[in-house]
């Protein structure tokens, strides 16, 4: 199975159509920190990467912002020198 699956699998209950959107990202975050750990736990090797991946995680409890609130971006002229100009 993928990664991902293995998250979700690990969900309690993983029924997210009754969930408050802050409780489904919390669970799915604390799956994702077991998973991973557990994968730590397999594979020491992998001990490199563990910091990295909880901080990731970290990101995971956050929400996305919504491009609705968000404030109007002008379109961004590229700083890229070609020879052209």
């Amino acid at each position: 199975m993928s990664g991902i699956t293995v998250t979700v699998h690990s969900i309690p209950g993983n029924n997210f159509m009754h969930c408050h959107r802050n409780s489904v990202r919390a669970e799915f975050a604390d799956a994702a920190q077991f998973v991973l750990q557990q994968r730590v736990r397999n594979l020491p090797s992998n001990r490199v990467f563990e910091v990295g991946w909880l901080r990731r995680i970290a990101t995971y409890r956050r929400p996305i912002a919504d491009p609705e609130s968000s404030p109007e971006r002008g379109v961004r002229k590229s700083l890229r020198v070609t020879s052209a100009q």
